[in-house]
């Protein structure tokens, strides 16, 4: 039994085998068949494992950390329509609004430090990510 194919299910390979060889000769026991379905395996299984790669190896070998540990960080976003935002952020200690576009980035005021934590206080270091879908209506 082929290996690959013993990893990614046995019922399905040993029924693959049953079929017949691989040999590509449709006059021996179904060859085209079972060499259709053991490329659609194989395509599967490679499939899988560069899904399987991107989605966990590749982060934590080359720690890639979105999460808000340094100076900065994004505390919360809404969404203005179009490409425009506000933007709570945490630059070294310090709270600030800011509206965000295409084109710019400007500041609109610094927040009190103590307000801003008692709005966000599971919010503060996380990662954007899960900022967005945090998301709760206020004064519920």
């Amino acid at each position: 039994m082929d290996p690959v194919a013993a990893l990614v299910s046995p019922a399905l390979a040993q029924s693959i085998d049953s079929l017949g060889s691989a040999s590509p000769d449709p006059g021996v026991g179904g060859g085209y068949l079972t060499l259709l379905l053991r490329t659609l395996l194989y395509l599967v299984a490679i499939s899988l494992i560069i899904y399987a790669a991107l989605r966990w190896v590749v982060p934590r070998v080359f720690r890639w950390d979105f999460r808000a540990r340094g100076s900065l960080a994004v505390i919360d976003r809404l969404s203005m329509g179009g490409h425009k935002s506000v933007c709570v952020m945490r630059a070294v200690g310090r709270y600030y609004l800011i509206g965000v576009t295409d084109s710019q980035v400007r500041l609109l005021t610094e927040l009190d430090p103590q307000e801003v934590e008692a709005n966000y206080p599971d919010r503060i270091g996380m990662k954007v990510a899960d900022v967005e879908s945090a998301r709760t209506p206020r004064g519920s």
